[in-house]
């Protein structure tokens, strides 16, 4: 429980980041507070569907991805019908692109993650003998 809020927090940060690039990049000079939680909010659904979507892998690494950054995409679309973004000038290209990024990050981070746990066993093997 305790790694998936770290992975909520870590993944709502490079967000954030995307989010105030792309921003900036579009002339937007400030961020709502009010987006900030509602960044938040769509991080626990994607990663509430990242979880149930990672029980049904198969063995094509590129139909997973493809499928997670639709799910990702999906909820983005979603937040952003229910939160007006599409209203407030955020094109939805723009939170393609973002997804993108953030799942990118995400898949990075869990490498960085999986080599370090996999140092770790390999260490205490080595100990072991």
């Amino acid at each position: 429980m305790k790694g998936k809020f770290i992975g909520i927090m870590a993944t709502t940060g490079v967000s954030l980041v995307a989010l105030a690039v792309a921003g900036r990049l579009s002339g937007a000079e400030w961020l709502l507070l009010d987006s900030v939680f509602q960044t938040f909010g769509v991080n626990v659904v994607i990663h509430a569907g990242l979880t149930l979507t990672g029980r049904f892998e198969g063995k094509s690494p590129a139909l997973a991805a493809a499928l997670d950054i639709g799910l990702v995409f999906a909820a983005l679309m979603l937040f952003g019908a229910v939160f007006n973004w599409f209203e407030n000038g955020t094109p939805p290209w723009m939170l393609a692109i973002i997804s993108v990024a953030v799942y990118a990050a995400g898949w990075f981070m869990r490498l960085y993650r999986v080599r370090g746990e996999a140092r770790e066993i390999n260490d205490l093997l080595k100990n072991r003998r």
